[in-house]
């Protein structure tokens, strides 16, 4: 291939451009890397100046738009650092908010604006009165009696600025706090402008409307456990220490416990207080069936305690113990044994020995249950035997 001049001059000119250009970049970069981090601009909106409507004492404002940017980080947080949060109620006045932008380096600004929340003007100086108002107890047992609960008419100022007085039947004054000692009572209400001392009066009328707070959390029990003998619901009022607890109804949900060895029902429940109030809810109680009986243990008693309470020998729960996990209504298992009385010290019937043999039948699958807990057999041994004057037991 041929080179032209022309080509020879072309080359050279980009090769010299090239060279300006990475001249010009190369003294950027350098003059960038040289610049000296600054503290980030941040900028805060001019002041935000609210008028309240009528009986307003404050507002919720959304947070306003706050921009910060750094000449070293191009990720810069803004965080406020004083004054009200938005989101909350700024009061009547003057609210001074505060803002800083943090960057990466470490390095903040700062910004503040006023929040001003002008109160409603020219409210009316004329107070009225309602003249029977129903007051309701919260969750607690208390009612704070406010001028919005009491004043008619209008337009009023901040409500929270009136002074709200109760007189019991007496004539005498106990604040404006009610409570549950107070249901059903009906009470005198004053209502006073400081601003001009002009007063209204009414009357009030303290009731409880709140239902008892009523928890039915569902659960599993042992089939050996009866209905009466299941945990109640838990339940509670905030006036009535001694809500009334009555179980309404028993619905079967799964009653054929043999086909997965687990049976369902629901309990249904009311609690009433003493205003009347009632809420219900409803458990369900899940019945689970053992497929391995637990046969009990041998045991060995003193001829003394067996003549003290001769019970000690028999098969019941308080005595040698029954096969515990089985026995109930949901349990379908039948139960029965059969003893044989060995004395074991000649000459005395103080001493003796009952081998007891249990006899578990499967009403599910009909079969005999031999083997228990543990490989445990049916076969229950129950001595009773002597004690000497050293205090120390022997089995003649």
């Amino acid at each position: 291939m041929k080179v032209t001049k022309l080509t020879q001059r072309s080359i050279a000119f980009w090769g010299k451009l090239l060279l300006i250009l990475i001249t010009v970049l190369s003294q950027a970069l350098l003059s960038f890397a040289q610049t000296p981090c600054l503290p980030p601009t941040i900028s805060c909106p001019s002041n935000i100046t609210l008028t309240l409507d009528a009986g307003e004492c404050g507002a919720i404002l959304n947070l306003p738009s706050i921009t910060a940017t750094s000449n070293c980080t191009p990720v810069v947080d803004v965080e406020q650092t004083g004054g009200i949060i938005f989101g909350e109620t700024f009061p009547i006045g003057i609210n001074t908010v505060f803002f800083t932008a943090f960057d990466t380096t470490g390095l903040s600004a700062s910004c503040s604006f006023d929040v001003i929340i002008l109160e409603y003007p020219n409210p009316t100086g004329v107070l009225a009165c309602n003249d029977e108002v129903q007051i309701s107890l919260d969750q607690d047992g208390f009612a704070l009696v406010g001028a919005d609960d009491v004043l008619e008419g209008g337009p009023y100022g901040c409500y929270d600025d009136y002074i709200v007085e109760i007189f019991n039947g007496e004539g005498a004054s106990f604040g404006n706090l009610l409570i549950c000692d107070n249901i059903g009572e009906l009470l005198t209400v004053k209502v006073m402008n400081p601003d001009n001392n002009n007063v209204c009066w009414g009357q009030i009328v303290v009731e409880d409307k709140l239902p008892p707070v009523l928890f039915c959390p569902d659960y599993t029990v042992s089939c050996t456990r009866t209905i009466e003998s299941l945990d109640e619901p838990l339940y509670f009022d905030n006036c009535d220490g001694d809500p009334e607890l009555e179980l309404i109804g028993i619905t079967d949900i799964d009653t054929d416990i043999c086909d997965d060895n687990f049976a369902q029902y629901q309990r249904h429940w009311r609690v009433t207080d003493a205003s009347g109030n009632f809420s219900t809810c409803t458990d369900i109680i899940t019945v689970e069936r053992p497929t391995v009986v637990d046969f009990p243990d041998d045991k060995v008693w003193l001829c003394n305690q067996v003549i003290s309470n001769p019970g000690l020998v028999n098969a019941t729960r308080f005595g040698s113990g029954i096969p515990a996990n089985v026995s109930g209504g949901y349990c379908k298992y039948n139960i029965t044994f059969s003893d044989d009385k060995i004395f074991t010290c000649p000459g005395t019937t103080r001493a003796f020995d009952i081998v007891r043999t249990w006899v578990v039948v499967d009403w599910c699958s009909g079969e005999i249950m031999t083997t228990g807990v543990g490989g445990e057999d049916n076969v229950q041994i129950i001595k009773v035997i002597e004690e000497n004057l050293d205090n120390i037991n022997f089995i003649c």
